[in-house]
């Protein structure tokens, strides 16, 4: 049973553009390094790996014409959400560091995606990100990006 819908192109378009996005920012990286693969060998595929899987989905998509239905834009809006508290996150980590935005984002996704209570939210968040610190930095010694505070 296939059903194809104007939900599968608009959701191909958008995983192509973030492919797209993904493969310019790895082509900066370097493929190689002296001991092997350099750090922009996993990015670079997997940009190009969205970009193919995407246009799959749109072409799919737009030669099943007859079968197209109207986007649900109910079924489309926590996803939807959910992708913007991401990015918002992503663009916040040079400004507010690692710490804040991984923090801020978490509390996004419980208070408002999950719709939690603050109390919850708010012990989610410090939970994690307190996690994600402890495991990253102090125990594998990798650096995460830090805010103007130090943290």
């Amino acid at each position: 049973m296939r059903v194809q819908s104007k939900n599968d192109f608009v959701a191909g378009l958008c995983v192509g553009g973030f492919g797209i996005f993904v493969f310019y920012e790895a082509s900066d990286l370097p493929y190689l390094s002296e001991y092997g693969p350099g750090p922009g060998l996993l990015p670079l595929w997997l940009g190009m790996g969205f970009v193919s899987l995407a246009a799959v989905l749109v072409a799919n998509t737009l030669l099943n014409r007859g079968s197209l239905e109207q986007v649900a834009w109910r079924k489309v809006a926590r996803p939807a959400a959910a992708w913007i508290g991401f990015v918002i996150a992503i663009g916040l980590l040079s400004g507010l560091g690692f710490t804040l935005s991984f923090a801020l984002l978490s509390l996004f996704l419980v208070l408002v995606m999950e719709r939690r209570s603050i109390l919850t939210a708010i012990n989610v968040a410090v939970s994690l990100t307190l996690a994600f610190y402890l495991i990253f930095v102090f125990s594998l010694g990798v650096p995460l990006p830090l805010g103007p505070w130090g943290f």
